[in-house]
């Protein structure tokens, strides 16, 4: 049997105030059966108040070895684990002011690249260029190129959603798309900086 406790870093956890964070929470184990009996419920926080924790390998192998001294650890993953204490919510209140915000920012959003998207045509002159294509397809004078702006329009849609890779799609968790990549750029970045900012004032045991 192998007499060692390799132990790896997850990336990061999210847990409600009041919730105990255990070893299997932070960290994948490799052990024998015996030592991951006494390691399952091992307490690494007492999370008291709503932040964010940085939490290093050096604590939580310092936590380990003072239930089961006579085992050496090995860390086969991260340094830091990054863990976010929110709110409990006890109510639908709170899910119905987030719901809220998320349309209001939605219908924003949308309003906004709309006009964006209007500004620009009007800037390149794009009813011009539909007209000319009227013209040069049917050899006539162009006096309202619909049958153009209206497929062009649901093309521009259909494009923008193809490229951030919001369409259906089976093959979708082979290769990430652009948005999906730009949120996990987003997502370290959010975690490399709290991990140096954020400190703990939880509660070890």
């Amino acid at each position: 049997m192998d007499n060692y406790i390799y132990l790896h870093l997850k990336d990061n956890l999210k847990r409600a105030v009041g919730q105990d964070i255990y070893l299997e929470d932070v960290a994948e184990l490799s052990c024998s059966p015996e030592v991951r009996s006494k390691l399952t419920k091992l307490v690494i926080l007492q999370v008291k108040g709503v932040g964010v924790i940085t939490l290093s390998v050096v604590e939580v192998i310092d936590a380990v070895r003072r239930l089961i001294p006579e085992i050496p650890i090995l860390s086969t993953g991260e340094s830091k684990i990054t863990i976010h204490i929110h709110e409990k919510i006890e109510h639908s209140g709170k899910s119905l002011a987030g719901l809220i915000r998320a349309v209001i920012t939605s219908l924003l959003l949308f309003i906004g690249s709309g006009i964006a998207l209007m500004y620009f045509h009007e800037d390149v002159n794009m009813h011009k260029v539909h007209d000319a294509i009227y013209t040069a397809v049917t050899g006539q004078v162009a006096t309202g190129s619909y049958w153009i702006s209206i497929p062009y329009s649901i093309g521009l849609g259909l494009g923008i959603a193809l490229f951030f890779g919001l369409l259906p799609d089976k093959n979708k968790y082979s290769k990430p798309d652009l948005l999906e990549i730009g949120i996990h750029k987003y997502k370290d970045q959010i975690n490399s900086y709290l991990s140096t900012k954020g400190g703990s004032n939880q509660k070890k045991p």
